[in-house]
Order: C-alpha cells, then sequence, then structure tokens
C-alpha cells in the first residue's frame, strides 16, 4: 500500500503556521519557552517577546525576538521544549540541540546548569 500523505502550498504552511504562533500569544501575558530533561524535569524558562513569532514565510516561522539568555532552574540536559501561552496552556513542544544541529530550538548547549544562563542561538517551526 502506497503511504498517504498531503502536500500544501507554502501559503496554506504559513496559514498554519500563523495560527499555531497566534496560539503562544492568545493568554493576556506573554508565552513561555521552557526546557525539559529526559525525566520531564523543568531546566529553564523564559518570557518570550508579545507577539512571540514574527509572520511566517516559506513554511518558516521564526521567535520575532530571541531573548538573551535562559537562566537555568535545574542541572541536567535538555530534549526538548514546550512553548505555552501565557496562561501555561500547551501550544507546542519541540526538540532541542546545539548550534546547527538543525533542531527545532538550538542553544549554546544543552547542559543546563543552576546559575548558569544558556543562550538560544535559533529557533523555528517549520513545516516540511
Amino acid at each position: 500500500m502506497a503511504s498517504k500523505y498531503i502536500i500544501l502550498p507554502d501559503a496554506t504552511k504559513d496559514l498554519v503556521l500563523d495560527t499555531i504562533g497566534d496560539a503562544a500569544d492568545a493568554a493576556a501575558s506573554a508565552g513561555k519557552l521552557n526546557f525539559y530533561d529526559a525525566n520531564d524535569v523543568l531546566l529553564g524558562t523564559l518570557t518570550l517577546a508579545d507577539p512571540a513569532f514574527g509572520a511566517s514565510a516559506a513554511g518558516v516561522k521564526t521567535l520575532d525576538t530571541i531573548p538573551a539568555a535562559v537562566p537555568a532552574v535545574a542541572d541536567g540536559t535538555a530534549t526538548y521544549f514546550t512553548i505555552t501561552d501565557g496562561d501555561d496552556t500547551l501550544v507546542y513542544t519541540g526538540s532541542v540541540g546545539v548550534t546547527g544541529s538543525g533542531e527545532a530550538c538550538e542553544l549554546n548547549t544543552v547542559e543546563f546548569v543552576t546559575g548558569i544562563d544558556n543562550f538560544i542561538t535559533l529557533h523555528t517551526l517549520t513545516w516540511e
């Protein structure tokens, strides 16, 4: 049996991605970017700009302003992140990696150490 999939034009991808991005701004306060380890331990949280994302283009949506630093609140290795709205409603979950890894959210290091800041180098939401 052939695999089943759909192909969307960029304009439709952008519409979907813009809707997802808007969900991060749905609450009265700004959304959040949270980093977790494989055991679901929260390693760090930062508040996003409001609005969090710029407009989608060609199936890619990028954080409008990349926050300067993520303060670590626990020690561990980040394996995934969540984006929530300001009321902590989950918008989406994604993969974490170091700069150049191609993951949805790239950091200078995925190792979080309490009291030391990590830095986001790239965050994109991509529809392939």
